[in-house]
């Protein structure tokens, strides 16, 4: 990509490393970021029960959390966590509010 000053004149060039450096984060910080903000503090589940693998930006969740819901929720929110190129989903959930709420009685 080249840079140009005010007169529109070549005076450098970027390459994509470059560009992309700005928005490059060690694999420990992406994975203390899941853990401590999405896990704990939003999803409010125990970040034991989710293993957090971190590699080169991609994240991989394998565990369980309580409803289907916070486990699509989980990886909606890491997937746009800063530094995190894909998210590998391998969660469970214990129940499907879907099929819980179906089964309800309704109160009219």
């Amino acid at each position: 990509m080249p840079v140009c000053d005010e007169d529109r004149r070549v005076v450098g060039v970027l390459g994509r490393s470059d560009v992309l450096t700005v928005f490059v984060r060690d694999d420990a910080s992406i994975r203390a970021e899941i853990v401590d903000d999405v896990l704990r503090f939003i999803l409010l589940a125990d970040p034991t029960s989710v293993l957090v693998e971190v590699d080169g930006g991609v994240v991989t969740l394998t565990g369980e959390l309580d409803t289907r819901l916070d486990a699509q929720v989980a990886v909606r929110l890491i997937e746009r966590i800063e530094g995190v190129v894909a998210v590998v989903d391998h969660l469970r959930f214990r129940t499907d509010e879907r099929v819980a709420d179906a089964s309800a009685t309704p109160m009219y």
